[in-house]
């Protein structure tokens, strides 16, 4: 799956059913950050997405809503707290 097709799931440009669940643990982490966004931006420029991307291959439908991968959930701190 390309980086591309997750980025328009969640931004509810696209619809991909073995991630719906993925998507929904996306939008849950958005909500809880201020003027949070999606876009296409390549690897070696945001660990966290292409991170994201990397977990919806193996999960797919399997991920459980509301469960954010610990190792994600970090990065994406340490990413915020950097660029604050």
């Amino acid at each position: 799956m390309e980086a591309e097709t997750v980025v328009r799931c969640i931004s509810g440009a696209g619809k991909f059913a073995a991630i719906d669940d993925f998507v929904v643990d996306c939008l849950d982490i958005m909500a809880r950050l201020e003027n949070a966004s999606v876009c296409y931006v390549k690897r070696e420029c945001n660990v966290v997405a292409h991170s994201l991307v990397g977990l919806s291959n193996p999960v797919g439908c399997m991920s459980r809503k509301g469960n954010v991968p610990v190792h994600i959930m970090t990065t994406l701190h340490k990413d915020f707290q950097v660029n604050q």
